[in-house]
């Protein structure tokens, strides 16, 4: 899978880490929408297209099974964006990232299990203090990165110290630098190195002490990011640690060629007993980049020869519309795995632009989401889905749009009867096949209601910085999944304010913003309240503006289906990342 972890790419600046959780966009031929791919969000469907289809239900290949060695071949079609952890937050290079480093805290996400949050390089999950605004850590001893120095809490400091350098760190989640105190605007080490990030104290080697300019109820959840990931400063490459991050993990690389391929060997400074979270079976892993989707999912259909021992990382497990029939044989089936993931895709609606909310409404109405879910590739993909909350979320009670969902051009012409609507600018991902399908059937939705749409490409690499700018269209397509499962990191990204909460989130495309609303999202963003009772302020909240002012359109709850070599073992769909969790699985050989 090759989304962001805001189906978006980069994360906006606010004052309380809910505000800006989120994962992201796509890099290859799916829609940013869909964290550039579809995976996530849960769905209530219980098949893929009809009787005999595989269950939509989270499921493990293979499981219980406990045996090290071999090698897990990893298919993938594009090289990674980056693997430095300052800039890693795409899913696929984000769960091969897990491999390689250590945070302070690890989501375990154990596929058909509920999400929790686990110490990694923390003895625990962090102490309160002040009302929740300071966080003190203590760090294990006896960890050591790669080469068998120490890692101590200054190497975690200074990793967090990185992510502070706007020229550097550009792709990455930038919670750190929105969150914490930062009263001589510190911008990392490079540019001034004789200031110091004071809002992080290491009074010791062990210990590690946040002071945040607000309450942190997620902190636990938001030290799992990879800006906790320890770097030693002595081997800091800067833009080239991309090519070999220092290893505090299981694993290390041992080659890597970019566009061709990367090997993983196992660390022998990593000490199991240290480690409850990776279970590391297998011995290594080597990936090989170039290859197109179609291709991989044959092969993983095929399961000949070394591709008995493969996986893949892309989106839905590269498996094509016309893999059904396949999936459906017993040998292949038993190879097939789903479930849910954290991203749901939605059509946003510019409201600086569309600002009759009857006329954002009319279009809601028109649009058939059953078409959407069919290009999707049906109920194998994802279902239809009527909030931004995905399932599963404490405190989530969808309502329901009051929507059909296959639409209703007619409804949506009767509400406009009187108005005139301009012709409308829709924008689409460039290198988005998919996305421009979407385009199309929208186009064609909106036409029956009277509306005229124009199709504007946008350049794929600046999807998103088009649209968080002035000269984003008047509507289009994109998506959210959550850092970590609660609704305080999806809803004031998506519907919620700046830092300053006087205008819309930079992840707010909709560019929604009411006062009074937006006061109440960032404030349930820094409670102290129960994760249960701000998901269901939150949730209320959300069914409010949706159904009032029809900022956005949800549209697909995506699932995630993989395909896996008859080798793999404990392989399941990752409730976080929405791909096979690499640190499950094991080979058999």
């Amino acid at each position: 899978m090759d989304r962001q972890r805001p189906l978006i790419a980069a994360v906006a600046g606010v004052a309380a880490i809910a505000l800006i959780a989120a994962c992201s966009s796509s890099k290859n031929n799916n829609p940013p929408s869909t964290g550039g791919g579809t995976g996530g969000g849960g769905s209530s469907a219980s098949s893929s297209g009809g009787g005999g289809g595989p269950s939509a239900t989270a499921n493990i290949v293979n499981p219980g099974f406990t045996q090290k060695g071999g090698i897990v071949s990893i298919l993938s079609d594009a090289n990674y964006e980056h693997l430095d952890p300052c800039n890693n937050y795409v899913t696929n290079s984000g769960e091969f990232g897990r491999l390689i480093y250590r945070a302070l805290t690890f989501i375990k996400d154990t596929p058909g299990e509920k999400p929790s949050i686990q110490p990694d390089l923390a003895e625990d999950t962090g102490t309160p203090s002040d009302g929740g605004k300071v966080w003190t850590f203590k760090i294990r001893k006896g960890l050591k990165f790669e080469d068998g120095t120490p890692i101590t809490a200054k190497d975690i400091k200074y990793g967090i110290e990185r992510t502070f350098d706007p020229s550097l760190c550009v792709d990455g989640a930038t919670y750190m630098a929105d969150t914490l105190i930062n009263s001589n605007n510190y911008q990392g080490p490079y540019k001034d190195p004789n200031k110091d990030l004071t809002s992080v104290q290491t009074p010791d080697e062990y210990t590690m002490v946040f002071h945040f300019q607000g309450p942190q109820p997620d902190a636990a959840w938001m030290m799992s990011l990879f800006y906790t990931v320890p770097v030693p400063k002595a081997k800091d490459t800067k833009q080239n640690y991309d090519f070999h991050p220092v290893a505090s993990g299981p694993y290390k690389i041992s080659k890597y060629v970019p566009d061709k391929s990367i090997s993983l060997v196992r660390n022998p400074n990593w000490s199991a007993a240290s480690d409850p979270n990776r279970p590391a079976l297998p011995d290594g892993f080597n990936e090989t980049f170039g290859i197109d989707l179609p291709t991989i999912s044959q092969r993983l259909i095929a399961d000949q020869g070394p591709d008995q021992n493969a996986v893949t990382l892309e989106n839905s497990g590269a498996l094509q519309n016309g893999d059904l029939p396949k999936i459906r044989q017993a040998s292949v089936k038993a190879r097939f795995v789903n479930g849910p993931g954290p991203c749901i895709d939605y059509e946003w609606m510019n409201e600086t632009k569309i600002t009759d909310p009857d006329v954002r409404k009319a279009i809601a109405m028109a649009i058939n989401r059953q078409a959407i879910q069919t290009i999707y590739g049906g109920d194998l993909f994802g279902s239809v889905y009527d909030s931004v909350i995905p399932p599963g979320i404490e405190g989530v009670n969808v309502a329901g749009l009051g929507l059909k969902a296959d639409g209703d051009p007619a409804g949506a012409k009767a509400l406009l009867a009187g108005k005139t609507v301009p012709t409308l600018h829709y924008g689409v991902s460039s290198t988005s096949v998919k996305q421009k399908t979407v385009a199309t059937q929208i186009q064609n939705d909106l036409k029956q209601a009277g509306i005229n749409v124009v199709i504007d490409q946008i350049p794929g690499d600046s999807y998103y910085k088009t649209i968080r700018s002035d000269k984003a269209p008047d509507f289009g397509r994109a998506g959210w999944c959550f850092d970590w499962p609660t609704s305080a990191s999806i809803v004031p990204p998506i519907l919620g304010p700046d830092a300053a909460g006087k205008t819309w989130s930079s992840n707010n495309f909709s560019k929604y913003f009411d006062p009074s609303v937006s006061k109440q999202i960032k404030a349930l963003a820094s409670s102290t309240q129960s994760p249960t009772e701000i998901g269901k302020q939150l949730n209320d909240i959300t069914n409010q503006v949706l159904t009032s002012n029809w900022p956005l359109l949800p549209t697909i709850a995506s699932l995630d289906p993989q395909m896996v070599g008859s080798n793999v073992q404990n392989a399941g769909a990752s409730p976080i990342f929405s791909e096979i969790d690499l640190n499950t699985i094991g080979v058999k050989h």
